[in-house]
């Protein structure tokens, strides 16, 4: 079913960054010898995660503008995708050794973009089986399936390259991930 593939697909792009500023990140930062108390610290980029329940109304009800065609969670939808690639390609230029300021922001970017990606996804799955509670319930395993295999692709995956490339270059690697 074209529905279902459409949905294992998102739900991919949905899980994709999710580890790039959870553990992915941490790994990074442990490998480059940081302190775990500094992990800690820097584990707060996942704030957006926490709160996005705060803002989702705002995702649900804001048109933007140059998108808007598209209607409202595609449209947010590409632009979380748009901000994704950049935001993972930012963090592939800089270091925790140098430029660590950058690398926090563009993961903090990273995080807000995907969570905001999440709540599209979310609401565009639901309206996309509104009739059928079956469906929803289908629609909502597949989801989770892609979700898990995007979880594997920049968890599993990231660390199985960082053994043999630098992260800087996993994480540009991880950037097409976006797509």
């Amino acid at each position: 079913n074209r529905k279902m593939l459409v949905l294992t697909l998102l739900g991919f792009a949905s899980g994709f960054p999710f580890l790039l500023v959870f553990s992915t990140l941490s790994l990074w930062l442990k490998d480059v010898g940081w302190s775990y108390k500094a992990i800690g610290a820097i584990s707060m980029v996942k704030i957006p995660y926490a709160f996005k329940f705060l803002y989702s109304p705002i995702v649900d009800g804001l048109k933007i503008p140059f998108l808007w065609r598209l209607g409202r969670r595609r449209s947010w939808a590409v632009l979380a995708q748009i901000c994704l690639f950049f935001s993972i390609w930012g963090m592939s230029c800089f270091t925790p050794d140098k430029g660590v300021m950058w690398l926090i922001i563009t993961a903090l970017a990273v995080s807000f973009s995907s969570a905001t990606l999440d709540i599209a996804l979310d609401a565009f799955r639901v309206e996309m089986f509104e009739t059928a509670q079956q469906d929803q319930a289908s629609g909502s395993a597949i989801f989770v399936l892609g979700y898990r295999f995007g979880l594997l692709f920049s968890g599993a995956g990231a660390l199985m390259l960082a053994s043999v490339l630098s992260w800087n270059t996993v994480y540009l690697i991880m950037t097409c991930g976006t797509f």
